[in-house]
């Protein structure tokens, strides 16, 4: 489950939200405009903070090194949705292997066997026919290695939740602004 990040609001936003039963929809629709505007800034956060360490380098405990940038270039922020009372909007990404960085792969758990294909020959493809295991190497120029399975520990890295946390402060600065231009407006 995704963790669940509280944005602390002033003093001044919170005693204007305990003053009103249910929210007008202009304060919640400037709630929506603000956490709009600070999703977009911490998208940018994680690219730049924690899905752009160098691939020569080793992996580092706080972020991801790019390899392809698929992930680092599909991290969104959905647009906030008003329901009620309250308004909502998540960051996240739609590539499989987002979730397995997010949150970790914790073991041991085995990968199930599977035959891998590796490099030879300077070819990258990937054999297909199963009847070459006696010949070292398939017709595509690529050996295919016996059946074998791996522990494997993945920690998590959390590079959204990473920055949604760096960035709460900022969230509630401008929520909070948002709140208190919208009261003024109704009085």
């Amino acid at each position: 489950m995704p963790a669940q990040i509280k944005i602390e609001l002033t003093e001044e936003a919170k005693q204007t939200l305990r003053a009103v039963q249910t929210l007008p929809q202009h304060i919640l629709q400037g709630i929506a405009a603000a956490m709009a505007g600070q999703n977009n800034l911490t998208v940018a956060h994680a690219d730049r903070y924690y899905l752009n360490f160098p691939k020569q380098e080793p992996p580092v405990p706080i972020g991801l090194r790019k390899i392809s940038g698929r992930l680092q270039g599909s991290v969104r922020a959905s647009e906030p949705v008003i329901i009620g009372d309250r308004v909502e909007s998540a960051i996240g990404s739609n590539v499989v292997y987002a979730a397995v960085h997010e949150f970790g792969y914790q073991g041991p758990q085995e990968v199930p066997a599977h035959t891998r294909a590796v490099k030879s020959r300077n070819v990258y493809r990937i054999g297909e026919r199963a009847d070459l295991r006696k010949s070292k190497l398939s017709a595509t120029g690529v050996a295919l290695v016996k059946a074998f399975t791996r522990e494997v520990n993945i920690p998590a890295r959390a590079p959204i939740q990473s920055a949604i946390e760096d960035r709460a402060d900022d969230y509630g600065k401008a929520i909070s602004a948002e709140v208190a231009k919208a009261w003024e407006g109704t009085q």
